[in-house]
């Protein structure tokens, strides 16, 4: 899917190679190069894989792969819009998976269904959510986490018809 592929893109050229050539790691990997390669891989047909393989511990997997990124671009005042999207995306996903339109049973060993209930019934789901994430060492950076997850969700619902 296009519209898939350049949310990949977007994440990985706006948000994670900045990252990861704050961290040094450009001298050592040629990160266009690398992003490309790893793309290619997972738009090939002859790759498959289940949605529910893919989704599978997509909760357990935000502390380890998304907030790095998150926080390196926060304290270094970027902007996180790519990575506020998968996250948005996520929330979405959660909301889908409470409402019964996932047709996979999604297995993640670091939310239980009742978190997925607090988060989606809140009165306010995208503070509920980030709140369950640690950002106690960015300087306001819950609050930009907010805000740019707020902005992401309209855009996944209305570009997804989420």
């Amino acid at each position: 899917d296009p519209a898939i592929h350049q949310l990949a893109d977007d994440f990985i050229t706006r948000d994670v190679i900045p990252c990861l050539r704050a961290e040094g790691i450009a001298s050592v990997i040629d990160l266009e190069h690398y992003r490309d390669t790893v793309l290619e891989r997972f738009c090939n047909p002859h790759v498959l894989d289940s949605n529910q393989r893919v989704a599978m511990d997509g909760f357990a997997k935000i502390p380890g792969f998304i907030l790095p990124t998150v926080k390196n671009a926060l304290c270094a005042g970027r902007r996180i819009d790519s990575t506020a999207t998968l996250l948005a995306i996520f929330l979405v996903f959660l909301k889908r998976l409470k409402n019964g339109n996932i047709a996979f049973e999604y297995e993640d060993q670091a939310i239980s269904p009742g978190m997925i209930d607090r988060i989606v019934q809140a009165d306010d789901c995208v503070l509920a959510f980030v709140s369950t994430q640690d950002l106690s060492n960015v300087p306001n950076g819950q609050w930009r986490l907010i805000e740019a997850i707020r902005t992401a969700t309209e855009r996944v619902q209305s570009q997804f018809g989420a």
